[in-house]
C-alpha cells in the first residue's frame, strides 16, 4: 500500500512539473527572444540562450517607433486605471443629484 502512494506521489510531482515547464517554456522564450536581433528570431530556433545577450533592444523599444515613445503608451495605460473609477463614482452621483433635483421640484 506504501508503495503504490509513494510511486503514485512521484507521478503526480512529474506530471505537475511538466505541466509547469510547459507554462514556463513561452515565458523564457520571450525573454530570451527580447535579447536577440531579428535575423536570430527568425531563423526558427528553439534555442533559449542567444548566442550574444543584446541589452540595447530594450533603450530601442522604449524609444518606441513613429514618433511614439514607450513613455505615451506607458501614461496611457496610467490614466484608464486613474480616470475610470473616478468616473464610475462621480457620475452615478451626479445622476443621482440631478434625480434628487427633479423629484424636488415636482413634490412643490
Amino acid at each position: 500500500m506504501k508503495v503504490k502512494k509513494t510511486i503514485a506521489t512521484v507521478i503526480y510531482h512529474v506530471f505537475i512539473a511538466g505541466l509547469g515547464l510547459i507554462m514556463i517554456y513561452p515565458v523564457l522564450w520571450m525573454i530570451s527572444g527580447s535579447l536577440k536581433n531579428n535575423p536570430e528570431i527568425l531563423s526558427g530556433s528553439l534555442s533559449l540562450i542567444p548566442p550574444e545577450w543584446r541589452w540595447e533592444n530594450f533603450a530601442t523599444g522604449w524609444r518606441g517607433f513613429g514618433h511614439v515613445t514607450f513613455t505615451t503608451y506607458f501614461k496611457n495605460s496610467l490614466i484608464i486605471p486613474i480616470v475610470a473609477p473616478l468616473e464610475r463614482c462621480l457620475v452615478p452621483q451626479l445622476l443621482l443629484t440631478r434625480l434628487q433635483d427633479v423629484s424636488i421640484g415636482d413634490v412643490s
